[in-house]
């Protein structure tokens, strides 16, 4: 309520804030440490508004930022992820993260000191889901504190997963991974200078791929049974997943008649 306008549209500036817009400049109202007290949110507000706005924080606001904040981690985990969301879709989004290093803002926010070092560093902005694999790759881990959907808990562990494992894309990676899981995987090592993989040679890589899924081997689970003569178990899955290998790798074709010699020989 520091800028009001009546309904006669006249401008009622109570403490200075027009001043503050010409001058660009982000200052909280009255007391900063009593405002961040209040509500710790401001604090991610204020470098939400540097990245939208390309505005300066005023240096005692600045001062009381760096001073209060661990209140973050008094702050719910999903109003602290929409303001780090809208920070990372604004234009000026590495004057906002350098701002947050300034204060030390990312000791607050698990697993993502890594990724902002980087990024500032390296003058590369990221939108959200790329930045977050990033940081938690850099990281090892997707921090217990990011408490995300089941779906997007699963999709970032997974692209860390992967980017750590290794900086080169197979086959094997992409019939394990899926292809938006390894290309993401891949994207990040080639951010981190770790590979020279192109998405181009991932996409053609999957695009040959003889085999993306078990529905596409040339032989069902039912007709294996038949022919090992066995009850089902553990065992199928095993003998599955040794015909997908064989065919990912070239050893063997994903013809029926290739197949049935390949299990007759097979011993379970």
């Amino acid at each position: 309520n520091g800028l009001l306008m009546d309904s006669d549209l006249n401008l009622l500036d109570f403490d200075g804030g027009k001043k503050d817009l010409d001058y660009k400049i982000i200052k909280a109202i009255g007391d900063p440490n009593i405002r961040f007290k209040e509500d710790a949110l401001r604090i991610l507000r204020a470098f939400y508004f540097v990245s939208k706005l390309g505005f300066e924080i005023e240096e005692e606001t600045l001062n009381s930022i760096k001073e209060n904040r661990f209140s973050i981690y008094e702050i719910a985990f999903e109003r602290v992820l929409n303001e780090i969301t809208k920070l990372l879709n604004e234009k000026h989004q590495i004057k906002a993260l350098k701002y947050i290093l300034d204060c030390q803002v990312d000791e607050v926010l698990p697993g993502l000191s890594d990724g902002i070092k980087y990024l500032v560093k390296n003058d590369l902005a990221l939108k959200t889901d790329r930045f977050f694999c990033l940081a938690f790759t850099l990281n090892g881990s997707v921090p217990n504190y990011w408490r995300f959907s089941n779906k997007y808990l699963n999709y970032y562990q997974k692209v860390v997963e992967l980017a750590n494992l290794t900086t080169k894309i197979s086959s094997f990676e992409l019939y394990n991974y899926g292809i938006n899981i390894s290309s993401m995987a891949n994207h990040i090592n080639l951010l981190l200078n770790r590979t020279t993989q192109t998405q181009d040679e991932v996409n053609e890589l999957y695009k040959k791929m003889p085999i993306k899924s078990v529905l596409d081997l040339a032989i069902t689970a039912e007709e294996i049974i038949k022919i090992k003569n066995k009850k089902a178990g553990a065992w199928l899955k095993k003998v599955q997943d040794k015909l997908i290998a064989e065919i990912i790798s070239g050893q063997l074709e994903n013809k029926y008649e290739s197949i049935i010699v390949y299990l007759n020989n097979m011993e379970v």
